[in-house]
């Protein structure tokens, strides 16, 4: 054996590292002395005491970073798969994300609850009454097709109704039924819509005494609108603030289990050879277990861990107060004829 890397190696594998310390001083520079020799490929990872496995795992992956991954992939983080030449993080559910939001320190819901909210699997309704004057906030918004839609929605539900005037009734209400010749009650013709309609106080009279149908569709649609609008305002937020990682979108695969459906969801992580990196260089000195992959067994513990002590940030992101204006506006126009 006249290579001088394989002797010390006949040593490291008889005697362990303490036998060693001594001349090296530093595990790396045993791992520089096993390279200059050309011997680091008959010291595998699987070989490598625990206490060591970090700072072995880090130096080696300076020069073969392929290899370490694809090791740690395939024999440590269980929920990592490789398609391709990509690495995808396998998740139980979409809730699975909110791991890597911040928790806590928010007076209300912090950004984890809020995307766990958001990610489930139930519709997230945050706002309940989220309008007193559906005419204003929805009839008024509605784009021109919608409109002419909404009028004749009306005609046809008054169609042959005598509308009595009472001490409500608007001006708008009291001129038509004069202009029809009667003195106490008025009916909704094609030639009056438009007038009907495009006044507030007729339409708001109308609502709440005769349109109750109609009425209660409007708040439901208000109501949808501006809750998705909310939610997809967040769900914005939340794919901007995972692409620190990840590439912002998931992916569904349909597995048949016997006689069952599973939906298994991924997403695509941006940069894992940083990530396995970063968790060796960072733990390379610790002998405890609860420092290396093994212990954590998934991608989504080890980034989580690093998060929890600080050697990266959590994802954050304001709640709003209330969604933007625009989008409830154009959910209103799109729900519209799926409601009334």
């Amino acid at each position: 054996m006249s290579n001088p890397g394989e002797k010390i190696l006949v040593t490291f594998n008889d005697e362990g590292w303490d036998s060693l310390e001594p001349f090296f001083g530093k595990f790396e520079n045993f791992y520089n002395y096993l390279k200059k020799y050309g011997v680091l490929n008959q010291l595998p990872l699987k070989e490598i005491p625990d206490e060591l496995y970090n700072e072995y795992a880090y130096y080696l992956m300076q020069d073969y970073p392929d290899y370490v991954v694809n090791y740690i992939v395939d024999n440590t983080l269980t929920d990592i798969e490789k398609k391709g030449d990509e690495y995808y993080l396998r998740l139980r559910d979409r809730e699975e994300v909110s791991d890597f939001f911040q928790d806590g320190g928010y007076r209300d819901a912090s950004p984890r609850d809020i995307v766990k909210s958001v990610m489930g699997e139930d519709w997230w309704e945050p706002y309940y009454d989220t309008t007193d004057d559906v005419y204003r906030d929805v009839v008024e918004e509605l784009n021109e097709e919608n409109l002419q839609y909404f009028k004749q929605r009306v005609l046809d539900e008054l169609k042959d109704v005598k509308i009595e005037l009472n001490g409500t009734s608007s001006d708008e209400m009291e001129e038509i039924a004069s202009e029809q010749g009667h003195d106490d009650h008025f009916f909704v013709t094609p030639e009056n819509i438009d007038r009907i309609v495009d006044d507030s106080d007729t339409m708001e009279n109308l609502l709440k005494y005769h349109l109750y149908d109609i009425r209660n569709d409007l708040y439901s649609i208000h109501s949808q609108s501006y809750n998705d609008a909310f939610t997809s305002e967040i769900w914005d937020d939340i794919m901007s603030e995972l692409s620190t990682y990840f590439q912002p979108e998931f992916h569904t695969e349909t597995v048949k289990v016997g006689d069952k459906t599973k939906y298994i969801e991924y997403i695509k992580i941006n940069d894992l050879q940083s990530i396995i990196n970063d968790f060796l260089y960072n733990y390379k000195g610790s002998s405890y277990y609860d420092d290396r992959m093994e212990y954590h067994g998934s991608f989504t513990g080890v980034l989580a861990k690093m998060m929890d002590e600080g050697y990266y940030d959590f994802l954050d992101f304001r709640v709003p107060d209330y969604p933007d204006s625009r989008r409830i506006d154009r959910n209103i126009n799109e729900l519209f004829k799926d409601y009334l």
